[in-house]
């Protein structure tokens, strides 16, 4: 994008830029600011468009429907002169969610190759950048990027592979909107005239004016002061006679790497916080801000050149610390894995003063999100100080004011979501809560069909059984989202990992995503798509399951059906027996005289084995309130 001059009046959001994409089939809307009053002349394929900045100096207009492809150029001139170049007119689609959207391509296991694949001039990535605010923003922050082994590393994993199959299907150019943040509630994506018109989320509000005004506005701006200061970390040994070894504090580094040589602390952060480490009397302290969610720690090695250290002779660590906020002790171990480690389980709080702190091995808790495995005090390879992260659930509609309102007056053709871990806190709301953020975005839109489609979570953390654990509840209140019009949802049961939160099948889930999309916003009808739970009829003592997207029929994987679980009036499940009778299932159990409700696939980490004759799975789901 080029200016006539370096001080120019005009200006045009981010979203309106080179190599971007207009959504084809709708008008090309552009909008920008420029001197009160000022003419503004917009021109594309030599067709004209006037139209005059208001007394705040907001101006919007839009040109007739480009035809798909391009590139394309756009003349913009009021008190100066900007020419966006580049264009493309094709399908545009904003993915948004929590951290498994957000789930990067160089995160994956194998991502230089599923970079170095990703070349395709025709689409078009634009990654906005983490804001809230407490008011609606209107600028978008980020900027459109040609797709490239380059561009897509930082992108979401889960929305390139849905471009990128869109893009082989339909054979037009694709623009990709990435608005994700890890960590974060569906209370947060909701616009606040939703939330507050509706009393079932009053507590939300109450939650939030609950935390101090000055607390609040930090939050806000994304960001919260830290200060941590350290002295005299020591090793409680067993044996009561011998001498506390201590952990040594030689000198701090801003290069992480250097944290592996024993007595060196360096920083780890979230990207966008703006900490510093210093050393001072043998003192590590670490300080600045944080962005609200962030994580961050100051760290140190322990065993030599990069070895685990044996703690086995001692029972725990002491320290003294001073400073501001509140603070986690962690201790990592090499045989976890997906950023685990063992931490007190509650924050311990520091204040102006030293104060001294003793913490037991045996009050440690192991975190993240991998395989269960107890402390082993033999091989431990760092210790580190982090920060209490600020719960975004606390900051309703905040994530939507400053991500997904500046996207508004943009076209776009649909939605894919993937989110709802976070929201399994309180599974059983979460339908209404998702359905009333979903129709806020299109009233946002002002497009009252626009497709939405989700993902249902996936398999993950063994129980002790079934019925056991929110997700299968949650994944039913999805099931539910899904049976409104213009929205849509795959099934990820079977690609999930048992013990990670964040399976690394993003190929998978964009591909899934995309077969949902073509057969609902494009119409094509060998679209692959997961059997849907549709009804339950009674048959005596007896009951059927009805699926819909199961016309070529059922299969089982792995034997007999499992999964399947019936009750009667008294609430009181019972595994099934059953068999598949083309694209339904009758179940029945000889202790349930009676069947009402039957319930698939319910647990955190569920038995299921019900698929479609297309390998799909079969969604979890119950067949009535429980």
């Amino acid at each position: 994008m080029t200016t006539s001059l370096a001080s120019a009046q005009l200006q045009l959001p981010s979203l309106i830029g080179d190599h971007m994409v207009f959504q084809g089939g709708k008008p090309a809307v552009v909008w920008g600011k420029d001197k009160p009053g000022q003419t503004v002349t917009l021109s594309m394929l030599g067709q004209p468009v006037w139209t005059k900045a208001d007394a705040k100096g907001n101006w919007r207009t839009s040109l007739p429907a480009l035809p798909i492809g391009g590139p394309y150029e756009l003349t913009v001139a009021g008190s100066t002169t900007i020419t966006v170049k580049d264009i493309l007119a094709g399908e545009v689609w904003l993915g948004s969610g929590q951290s498994n959207m957000e789930f990067r391509m160089n995160q994956l296991h194998d991502r230089k190759s599923a970079a170095d694949q990703a070349v395709d001039s025709r689409i078009r990535l634009f990654l906005q950048k983490p804001v809230m605010s407490e008011k609606p923003l209107e600028e978008p922050a980020g900027e459109w990027k040609i797709c490239t082994p380059a561009s897509v590393g930082d992108f979401s994993a889960v929305a390139y592979y849905f471009g990128h199959n869109l893009r082989q299907k339909l054979k037009v150019p694709v623009g990709l909107i990435d608005a994700s943040w890890g960590g974060t509630y569906a209370e947060s994506w909701t616009p606040e005239k939703a939330l507050k018109s509706d009393p079932a989320f009053k507590p939300i509000w109450e939650r939030w004016n609950k935390v101090p005004l000055a607390a609040r506005k930090g939050w806000l701006k994304g960001r919260f002061p830290v200060d941590f200061a350290l002295r005299n970390i020591r090793w409680i040994p067993k044996d009561s006679s011998k001498a506390p070894l201590t952990v040594e504090a030689k000198a701090v580094s801003t290069v992480l790497a250097d944290a592996d040589k024993p007595g060196v602390w360096g920083t780890s952060v979230k990207p966008g916080s703006d900490i510093a480490i210093s050393l001072a009397a043998g003192s590590p302290r670490m300080t600045g801000s944080f962005l609200t969610d962030a994580w961050g720690f100051m760290t140190t090695h322990l065993g030599p050149e990069g070895r685990p250290a044996d703690l086995s002779a001692y029972e725990g660590v002491e320290f003294d610390a001073k400073g501001d906020g509140n603070y986690i002790l962690f201790l990592s171990q090499p045989s976890v894995t997906d950023w685990d480690n063992y931490r007190t389980p509650d924050p311990f709080p520091v204040s102006k003063e030293w104060k001294h702190y003793r913490i037991p091995f045996s009050s440690l808790k192991q975190s993240g999100w991998g395989k269960p495995q107890p402390l082993t005090p033999n091989t431990i390879s760092n210790i580190s100080f982090g920060v209490d992260p600020k719960p975004l659930i606390e900051i309703p509609s905040a994530i939507y004011n400053g991500m997904i309102n500046p996207l508004t007056p943009f076209p776009i053709k649909g939605v894919v979501w993937y989110q709802g871990e976070a929201n399994t806190v309180h599974a059983a709301e979460y339908s209404h809560l998702l359905g009333t953020m979903i129709e806020g975005w299109r009233k946002a839109w002002q497009e009252p069909e626009m497709p939405f489609i989700l993902a249902q979570l996936p398999n993950y953390i063994p129980t002790a059984g079934q019925g056991v654990g929110q997700w299968g509840e949650l994944r039913d209140q999805q099931r539910q989202v899904a049976e409104k019009p213009n929205n849509g949802m795959v099934v990820l049961i079977d690609i999930g990992e048992s013990h990670d939160i964040h399976p690394k099948n993003k190929a998978g889930v964009g591909f899934r995503m995309a077969q949902v999309a073509l057969a609902s916003a494009y119409g094509q009808k060998n679209a692959l798509l997961s059997p849907i739970f549709e009804s339950a009829t009674v048959e005596g003592n007896k009951i059927r399951i009805h699926f819909k997207d199961a016309e070529e029929g059922l299969e089982t994987k792995g034997g007999d059906l499992k999964g399947f679980e019936i009750s009667g009036a008294d609430g009181k499940f019972f595994p099934a027996q059953g068999r598949i009778d083309k694209n339904t299932v009758l179940l029945w159990n000889g202790q349930v005289p009676a069947p009402t409700t039957v319930r698939y696939a319910w647990a955190d980490d569920p038995v299921f084995n019900l698929f479609g004759k297309n390998s799909l799975p079969a969604s979890p789901f119950a067949s009535s309130n429980h």
